[in-house]
């Protein structure tokens, strides 16, 4: 995960709180099927994954103001997260990259006061997406990382895998022993050698 992209999304959350008063702002990624994975929320909270398939958020059509959450049905992880019902609630559309109905909710508890900067929230909508497509692309490439490292570290062979920088490099346990090196992910520098007879040069002889 990048901690910049999450950090900034933190903080996102955060700004839209304070412009609009809400009690609980979150940017959540939301699959074709309705699934939503947390991705972050202010105040922040140990969320994890909820359906909102049968909400009726993600069929309402928004116009970036709030509306009475009445007529919403909402999971129990959001209840439990606020203490009780919304009065009410908006949705900020914001497709990101592999989960088209991503966006951002916000909360009230009670109703929204005038003097806040709701109607400013929606155009909060393509940096949300942005970050939501950054955060899931690099939860993906660390994911394919780790399959490949771990199949790396289950073959008997010494393997050193250089990066396309050429000053990267995965080393596997058995290279380690060899390389006096711990394995795992190294930059390039000096690594303790040894003289080893499979890997010594013979000088033909002369005649």
């Amino acid at each position: 995960m990048s901690t910049t992209d999450s950090d900034a999304l933190a903080g996102l959350c955060h700004f839209a709180q304070l412009a609009s008063g809400a009690d609980l702002v979150m940017a959540v990624e939301i699959e074709a099927n309705g699934w939503a994975g947390w991705a972050a929320s202010f105040p922040a909270m140990p969320f994890s994954g909820f359906s909102l398939a049968r909400s009726g958020i993600l069929e309402h059509s928004w116009s970036g103001e709030p509306v009475a959450a009445a007529g919403f049905r909402l999971p129990t992880a959001l209840l439990h997260g606020l203490n009780g019902p919304p009065a009410r609630l908006l949705f900020v559309p914001a497709p990101s990259l592999g989960a088209p109905l991503s966006g951002l909710l916000v909360l009230w508890k009670g109703e929204p006061s005038a003097t806040h900067l709701t109607p400013q929230v929606p155009l909060l909508a393509t940096s949300v997406a942005r970050l939501l497509s950054a955060r899931r692309e690099k939860l993906r490439e660390v994911a394919v990382q780790n399959q490949f490292i771990d199949l790396v570290e289950s073959v008997p062979a010494g393997i050193v895998l250089m990066e396309g920088d050429g000053v990267s490099a995965v080393i596997n346990e058995r290279a380690a022993d060899l390389l006096g090196c711990p394995p795992g992910n190294h930059r390039a520098r000096p690594c303790r050698t040894h003289a080893y007879p499979s890997a010594a040069v013979r000088q033909p002889r002369r005649a």
